[in-house]
C-alpha cells in the first residue's frame, strides 16, 4: 500500500460541512455527552490537507450547523480503562442529562496479557443504563481494523472480541452504531498517528463523516426512508 494523496476536501469518504449539517436538519438531540477514553476525547496527530479538529467535535459543530446551538460536553479522558470511565464519568454525565449520549472505550482494557471481557461487558452495560436512565439516545462504534504496524497485530483478535461485545450490548440498549471494523479507513496505510494506536486527523475525519450517517438513519421522522 502507498500513502494517499487525499484532502479533507477530495477525501471520498469525508462529507463537506453543507453536506453534513444537512443531513441532520430535523435532528432532535440539543444535550450531547461525550464519554469514554482516547478515541472520546480524539486523540491525534495532525495530516496534510486535514483540519486539526477532532471526530466527536465535528459531530457537535455539524449538530449545531443543523439545528442551531447546542450543549456539548465531552468527558474522554486519554487511556481511561472502561471501569475509569465508569468510576470518573458517569455521574457527571447524568448529571449533565444528555439527549445524546456517545460511549467509547474499552480498547485500553485489552493492554493485559488477559483482558477481562466480562468486566469489559459489565462496565460497557452500566455506562449505556446510565444513558438510558436519563432518556438519551446513547451511541457507540466499533474501533478500525488498523494495524498498519505488524507489532500491533498480536492486538487484533482481541480488539475483534472486543467490538462483537459493543455490538452485542448496542444492540441490547438500542444504541446508534458507528461500525469501523470493515470499512476501508482501516486499510489506509497512513491513517493512524505515529503511535500507532490512535487515529490522524484523516480518520478522525472519516470517524465524523460515519457518525453523521448513523445520527441521520436515526431522525426520527426519517427512520424509515434513510
Amino acid at each position: 500500500m502507498t500513502s494517499q494523496t487525499w484532502t479533507e476536501e477530495t477525501d471520498p469518504d469525508c462529507i463537506d460541512d453543507a453536506s453534513a449539517a444537512a443531513m441532520l436538519d430535523g435532528a432532535p438531540w440539543r444535550r450531547l455527552a461525550v464519554i469514554g477514553d482516547s478515541t472520546a476525547i480524539g486523540l491525534g496527530a495532525p495530516y496534510r490537507g486535514y483540519r486539526r479538529l477532532t471526530s466527536f467535535a465535528r459531530m457537535a459543530d455539524t449538530l449545531a450547523m443543523a439545528v442551531g446551538p447546542i450543549n456539548y460536553m465531552n468527558l474522554g479522558t486519554p487511556w481511561a480503562t472502561s471501569r475509569k470511565v465508569v468510576e470518573g464519568q458517569k455521574d457527571l454525565m447524568v448529571a449533565f442529562k444528555p439527549d445524546l449520549v456517545m460511549i467509547s472505550c474499552g480498547g485500553n482494557d485489552l493492554m493485559v496479557d488477559t483482558p477481562d471481557y466480562a468486566a469489559i461487558a459489565a462496565n460497557l452495560t452500566e455506562l449505556f443504563e446510565a444513558g438510558k436512565s436519563v432518556g438519551a439516545q446513547t451511541m457507540t462504534m466499533t474501533l478500525a481494523d488498523a494495524f498498519p504496524d505488524e507489532s500491533m497485530v498480536r492486538f487484533r483478535s482481541s480488539l475483534a472480541r472486543l467490538n462483537e461485545l459493543v455490538r452485542k450490548i448496542a444492540a441490547e440498549h438500542d444504541a446508534i452504531l458507528i461500525d469501523l471494523w470493515h470499512h476501508s479507513v482501516g486499510h489506509r496505510p497512513d491513517v493512524m498517528s505515529n503511535d500507532r494506536i490512535h487515529f490522524n486527523m484523516s480518520g478522525h475525519a472519516v470517524l465524523a463523516a460515519e457518525a453523521v450517517k448513523a445520527l441521520a438513519a436515526h431522525i426520527p421522522q426519517r427512520a424509515n426512508t434513510v
